[in-house]
């Protein structure tokens, strides 16, 4: 009896540790609430940097921040050094201190060209040709945590005419510093969509890579096993019923995962809400906000996976708005683990990263 006893005290316990790994948590309830605060303007540990752009993640336990135009200049306002990118460190006691890396106060550029592209020339002139690396997505850690993954635009410009293309990058990072490589040089070509430029997610549900596309028709998505994020032949994307290998065309909306049009934001996973969530921006000169301008919006999936029903969206954070414009409005959901609280940030009046911070309730 005491033998069949045990055998049953077996079989209950492998039943209940089964029900545990099949069973998701249960976050906190949606629709997300909470406040906001203004921090305040970023500053690098170099002086007079000037910058736009955004997104980022935590590599190794460091938190960065990519950015896209970077200038410096001396004391009498001269511009003194250009890079089209940069990657700066942010303090994870006081966000609004950056740490740039470079020589004698420039920061340096963080993708590197290859022997076809040639740097930003001089100052931007009619005749002025050159190619330009413009990131603008968040960075995708990889399982093993020191590993990041992201897409950047290249920009080849001619005659103020701009032709398009998007590399792969990864990146890793220490305490002195960060390294970055070109993974794939071109990813995808000029006239497809860029997959990954938009947003890059790793997905702790599915385990794949989340890569995010936009058009004028709104937000597509494809996947790929992180072992192959290099190899575009294994990546597959959400048709709207299935995942092929045939990515969908552009603007046709029965593979969009949210409609509209969208200029800067972020998908993630909530440990707080134990739910994916999509904050975005809508910058100052977006048209399609009904007037809306300056603000971030959030939307949270309505399913379990990101190409389920998503939320209507819901103002969530507004910011000032500047004398000229702003824009690149980005979330950095790694800066808290947590997911209690949510950094976000945004280029005000195209020079200048300003931050929030969202609580959430």
């Amino acid at each position: 009896m005491a033998s069949l006893h045990r055998a049953l005290l077996t079989i209950l316990l492998v039943a209940v540790n089964c029900n545990a790994l099949t069973t998701r948590a249960v976050g906190a309830s949606l629709p997300p609430t909470g406040s906001c605060a203004y921090l305040g303007q970023a500053t690098s540990n170099f002086p007079n940097v000037t910058r736009d752009g955004g997104g980022g993640g935590t590599i190794n336990g460091e938190n960065l921040i990519i950015f896209s135009d970077t200038q410096t200049y001396n004391g009498n306002g001269a511009l003194t050094s250009f890079v089209s990118n940069s990657i700066a460190f942010s303090d994870p006691n006081n966000s609004l201190n950056l740490t740039d890396f470079g020589t004698v106060g420039h920061p340096k550029l963080a993708i590197p060209f290859f022997a076809n592209e040639s740097n930003y020339c001089t100052i931007p002139a009619n005749n002025c040709s050159r190619v330009v690396i413009w990131p603008g997505t968040s960075i995708a850690t990889l399982n093993d945590g020191v590993t990041g993954v992201f897409s950047a635009d290249v920009a080849s410009i001619v005659n103020n005419s701009k032709t398009f293309y998007s590399t792969l990058v990864t990146v890793t990072a220490s305490p002195s510093g960060y390294v970055t490589n070109r993974t794939v040089p071109q990813l995808f070509y000029p006239g497809e969509l860029h997959w990954g430029v938009f947003s890059n997610m790793m997905n702790p549900i599915s385990q794949n890579l989340n890569f995010f596309a936009k058009d004028s028709t709104g937000i597509k998505v494809a996947q790929v096993l992180p072992r192959n994020y290099a190899d575009r032949s294994k990546y597959t994307y959400w048709t709207g019923s299935s995942w092929s290998p045939t990515p969908p065309a552009r603007d046709d909306t029965s593979a969009n995962i949210i409609n509209g049009t969208f200029f800067s934001g972020d998908f993630f996973y909530s440990q707080y809400y134990q739910a994916f969530l999509f904050v975005y921006y809508g910058d100052s000169n977006d048209p399609t906000m009904g007037g809306v301008v300056d603000t971030f919006f959030i939307r949270y999936a309505l399913g379990d996976g990101v190409k389920s029903a998503w939320s209507d969206q819901i103002r969530f954070c507004g910011t000032t708005q500047g004398t000229e414009y702003n824009y690149a409005g980005h979330a950095y959901p790694s800066f808290d683990p947590s997911g209690k609280t949510l950094l976000l940030s945004y280029s005000y009046n195209g020079a200048y990263n300003h931050q929030s911070l969202f609580t959430f309730t």
